[in-house]
């Protein structure tokens, strides 16, 4: 089961108490709590470019995303995320610590 979060996330702020960083976590710990851990995985969307949606400090909502989601145990983040300046792939994958799958413009 993937639960989508890419087009959840609209603005930046205080972390811990962001709405939606917060229903995120709250969905995830439900369907652990109903379902077990695996496989169980989130989609997001760190660079925050699609229907004018963004985040002023992606890389700390998504990171803070990540080190939760990876606190639960969750199997795996699927993020839409291509190759190239600003990816933030690589640190949500160590905040995470878990299997990271970035899924866009990759042909190899």
């Amino acid at each position: 089961m993937k639960v989508d979060g890419a087009l959840a996330f609209i603005a930046g702020g205080q972390i811990k108490r962001d709405y939606v960083s917060r229903r995120l976590l709250e969905v995830m710990d439900t369907c652990v709590a109903i379902w077990g851990r695996q496989p169980r995985g989130v989609h997001l969307s760190p660079r925050g470019d699609l229907h004018s949606m963004g985040d002023s400090d992606p890389a700390a909502t998504f990171g803070y995303v990540a080190r939760e989601l990876g606190k639960r145990g969750i199997a795996f983040i699927c993020s839409r995320e291509a190759p190239g300046d600003g990816r933030l792939g690589p640190a949500l994958k160590a905040a995470f610590g878990g299997v990271y799958i970035a899924n866009e413009k990759m042909n190899k």
